[in-house]
């Protein structure tokens, strides 16, 4: 059987490629016969104008079907517009869009992506739901199935709700799965005191049934307190999951009302390993005392990435306090009120201070409580 080859159309006046291909025997000297009304072939007339032809090479053979589709799209990818080739050729989705390089896109710089989410209320789901017992859903046909089974674990998302605007920032713990299946501590889903009883209608269809993605909610607001500005470019659309990778306005905004930086998070290794120091971090406090210390609780969490869990709270305590110094060259037990690390300084109010206070009243205790059968005597 003929294997496949890539071939180049380059232009002798020049010798700039103009086209790439590929084919099986005699495919690369069609275009030559071409009489469309096409970029490529107003191009091969203006050479022939000049007496000219095109040279046409083989720059890769041997190949199998698959080998010279990606061959080919990598060659189209890296001429881009340049080209005369009309179709990008397939793998498009593998490769990174073009005049995006000043952009951090999911998939490509990051391991998971960034989503917008519609909460979506209606018989089927409630907001207070979601928010209180840690979950997504989506259903009601195969259209809104499908968009979010296509979140995986480690993803982030912006939780929307009409009407309101903003209502969370969460990751995604489980992929969805269909709510009969669902288990939160123990308890099936649909046995716990859910404010929209719906949630379970149609419960014994895979196309109709609400689907659920376990999430940990890193910021969240009740309905009456959500996050919007009108007129001022926020991206909103009816679809269930839609990336927010073009939308920097609006990852910005989540980050000023969440106090959060989405885009460290998504740098930023995902769920720590259980038993680990740092997944007693994993959950951030509800309030932070100043800007800098949500920076310095993420890199106390790397720190302890692999870092087993001790037996008792004080040896825990020595540790996290061990951490703190080595990495602001303060005591937990100065008497500063405040103290400024360069490095945290990321904008705002406050930016880049650490409060010790905070630390020592708040944050510690907090990781202390979460030990397995804690005896958390700390100060």
């Amino acid at each position: 059987m003929d294997r496949s080859y890539v071939y180049v159309y380059i232009d002798p006046r020049n010798f700039q490629e103009f086209y790439y291909g590929k084919g099986k025997g005699a495919r690369k000297d069609a275009h030559l016969s071409d009489t469309s009304d096409s970029e490529k072939t107003a191009r091969i007339r203006a050479i022939r104008d000049c007496g000219l032809e095109p040279i046409i090479r083989v720059i890769a053979c041997d190949l199998s079907d698959s080998e010279a589709l990606l061959v080919e799209k990598t060659l189209l990818w890296k001429l881009g517009k340049s080209l005369t080739n009309v179709s990008t050729g397939h793998f498009a989705a593998n490769f990174r869009p073009h005049n995006t390089m000043h952009q951090l896109l999911s998939r490509f710089d990051y391991d998971r992506g960034i989503y917008y989410f519609n909460v979506g209320e209606c018989e089927n789901r409630n907001w207070d739901d979601c928010r209180r017992f840690n979950f997504i859903s989506a259903g009601g046909g195969t259209r809104w199935r499908d968009a979010i089974l296509g979140f995986k674990p480690g993803d982030l998302f912006v939780a929307y709700l009409k009407g309101a605007g903003f209502v969370g920032v969460g990751e995604i713990l489980q992929a969805a799965q269909p709510v009969r299946d669902v288990v939160i501590d123990n308890s099936p889903i649909l046995s716990l005191p859910l404010k929209e009883s719906g949630l379970g209608l149609r419960v014994d269809s895979d196309d109709l049934c609400e689907y659920v993605c376990l999430v940990n909610w890193l910021a969240s607001v009740p309905r009456d307190e959500a996050h919007w500005e009108s007129n001022s470019g926020l991206y909103t659309t009816p679809l269930v999951r839609a990336s927010l990778d073009g939308q920097p306005d609006t990852i910005d905004f989540a980050d000023r009302c969440f106090e959060l930086s989405i885009r460290d998070l998504l740098n930023a290794d995902e769920l720590a390993v259980p038993g680990t120091v740092a997944s007693l971090f994993d959950d951030r406090p509800k309030q932070w005392g100043l800007r800098g210390d949500k920076y310095l609780w993420r890199e106390l969490r790397h720190a302890f990435t692999t870092t087993a869990v001790p037996d008792s709270a004080p040896v825990l305590q020595a540790m996290i306090e061990d951490a703190f110094l080595e990495l602001t060259e303060r005591s937990i037990d100065t008497t500063e009120e405040m103290f400024y690390i360069e490095r945290y300084a990321q904008g705002g109010m406050s930016s880049g201070h650490i409060s010790p206070a905070f630390w020592r009243q708040t944050a510690i205790p907090l990781i202390l409580s979460r030990l397995p059968s804690s005896d958390a005597a700390c100060r």
